[in-house]
C-alpha cells in the first residue's frame, strides 16, 4: 500500500476505535445522568450550544440552506414537500423529482463549484442539509456537483473550466462519474479495464470497453446525464505498456437524452430503496474523443506526442484522479449520520411523552430497558458524529488534498 493509503487506514482505525470507546462511555454517562426518577426535572440544554457542538462549521450557511428548503416545502405541490404520495410515483418520476430538487438547490446559489477546493467543508454541510428532505436528491446533487463537477474543476485546466463550469453551475449539462466496473470495484480502480488509446496522428483518444468485465457498473444517474467523467487505462498507440488510470471528460448523450454513437447505457432497474437514484451500466465501443477530453492538470501528451506527468507513480495518479470519490464518501456518510441523529432524537422525544398503557402515568422513557436502548443508540450516533467531523477535517489535510 502507498504511504497515502497507510495514513488513511491508520487515521480511520484510530478514529474507529475512538468512536467505539466514546459510544461506550457516552452510554454510561447518559444512563447515569438520566435515571428514571430525575429525568422529568432536568433543565433544558441550550439548543444553540448542542448545534454548535454537532455541526461546528458554517452555521450561517446551514441556516440559509434550511430557510430555502422551508420556503420550498410550504405545502402539497411545493418542490420539497414530502408525503406518502411519493411512494406511488413511477421510477422515472422519482428520478425526475430527485434531479429537479437537486437542480433547484444548486441554482439557489448557496454552493459554488469553486468551493470544492476553497471551502470543502461547505460541501459536507450542503449534503447534511439536503439530507433532511430527500435522500434521492442528495445522490443527484452529489453525483453532479461533487463527483462530476469536482473532478472537472480539480483535474481540468482553463479550457475545461471556461467551457463547462458555467453550464455545470446552471445544471444545464447534468453529469455523472464512471469509475466502477464489473471486475474493478471502487477500491481497485487503479486497474480498470476500460481503455483510452492516444493516437498521435490526429491527437485523439479511443475510449473502449474491451470485455464484459470492463462495463461501467452502478453508475448513478447515467440515464439522465449528458456528460460524464470516465476513468480508463491510458496508453499510446504503437507503444507497449500503459500510464495508469486517467480521467476523461466526454459527452454521453445529446440534448434529447439519446446516447451518442458508440455509447450504450442500460438502466439497472428497481431497488428495495432509493429508486430515485437511478443506477446504470455503460459501455463504450471505440468512441473517438478529442485531445481536450483528457483532464490534463497533472498529465498530458506534449506537442511531440510524448506522455508527461507531474505525478510519477501510477497509483498516486489514480489517488489524485479519484479523490472526489473519497470526498463523496465523507459527504454521504456525514448526511447519513445526520439522518440517524434525527431518528434517534425523534424516538427519545416520543418516549418522553408516550404513556405505557392507556391509563398509566408512566412514560416509556422511565422503563430502564427502553431508556437504555434509546440512550445506547444516541451514544453511538454522537460518537459517529464526532468521529465523522474528525474524518472530514482529517481528509482535507491528506497529501492528495495538498497536491491539488
Amino acid at each position: 500500500a502507498s504511504d497515502v493509503y497507510k495514513r488513511q487506514l491508520s487515521s480511520l482505525t484510530v478514529l474507529g476505535l475512538a468512536a467505539l470507546g466514546a459510544a461506550t462511555l457516552l452510554r454510561s454517562l447518559l444512563h447515569a445522568l438520566l435515571p428514571a426518577h430525575r429525568f422529568e426535572s432536568l433543565r433544558p440544554v441550550q439548543r444553540g450550544s448542542i448545534a454548535a457542538l454537532l455541526a461546528p462549521d458554517h452555521a450561517q450557511f446551514r441556516r440559509d440552506a434550511k430557510a430555502f428548503l422551508v420556503r420550498n416545502a410550504a405545502g402539497p405541490g411545493s418542490l420539497f414537500w414530502i408525503d406518502d404520495s411519493e411512494r406511488a410515483l413511477s421510477i422515472s418520476e422519482k428520478r425526475g423529482l430527485a434531479l429537479e430538487r437537486a437542480r433547484s438547490f444548486l441554482q439557489a446559489g448557496l454552493v459554488r463549484t469553486e468551493d470544492v477546493t476553497r471551502d470543502p467543508l461547505k460541501w459536507v454541510a450542503a449534503h447534511e442539509v439536503l439530507a433532511i428532505t430527500s435522500p434521492d436528491a442528495i445522490y443527484a446533487y452529489s453525483v453532479h456537483m461533487n463527483l462530476f463537477a469536482g473532478s472537472v474543476f480539480k483535474l481540468g485546466t482553463a479550457k475545461h473550466h471556461d467551457k463547462f463550469l458555467p453550464l455545470i453551475a446552471a445544471f444545464e449539462k447534468p453529469g455523472c462519474f464512471a469509475l466502477t466496473e464489473i471486475k474493478a470495484g471502487v477500491l481497485s480502480g487503479m486497474a480498470v479495464d476500460t481503455t483510452a488509446v492516444f493516437d498521435p496522428a490526429d491527437r485523439s483518444f479511443r475510449i473502449n470497453t474491451p470485455n464484459p468485465g470492463a462495463e461501467k457498473n452502478w453508475i448513478s444517474f447515467a440515464t439522465h446525464a449528458q456528460w460524464c467523467v470516465v476513468f480508463a487505462t491510458l496508453s499510446k498507440k504503437g507503444v507497449d505498456g500503459d500510464y495508469g488510470t486517467h480521467a476523461f471528460l466526454m459527452e454521453l448523450a445529446d440534448d434529447e437524452g439519446t446516447p451518442i454513437s458508440g455509447v450504450r447505457v442500460t438502466d439497472m432497474g428497481s431497488k428495495p430503496v432509493l429508486d430515485g437514484n437511478g443506477n446504470s451500466r455503460v459501455w463504450f465501443d471505440n468512441v473517438r474523443v478529442g485531445e481536450d477530453a483528457l483532464l490534463d492538470r497533472f498529465s498530458r501528451f506534449n506537442q511531440e506526442g510524448e506522455y508527461e506527468s507531474e505525478i510519477l507513480k501510477k497509483h498516486e495518479r489514480f489517488m489524485v484522479a479519484a479523490d472526489q470519490l473519497m470526498s463523496g464518501r465523507v459527504c454521504i456518510g456525514s448526511a447519513s449520520v445526520l439522518l440517524a441523529q434525527i431518528c434517534s432524537l425523534t424516538a427519545i422525544r416520543y418516549a418522553r411523552k408516550a404513556q405505557h398503557g392507556k391509563d398509566s402515568d408512566v412514560r416509556l422513557f422511565q422503563h430502564m430497558t427502553h431508556r437504555r436502548t434509546l440512550l445506547t443508540n444516541l451514544a453511538v450516533v454522537l460518537a459517529l458524529r464526532f468521529s465523522g467531523n474528525a474524518v472530514s477535517y482529517t481528509h482535507l489535510t491528506l497529501p492528495t488534498k495538498r497536491i491539488v
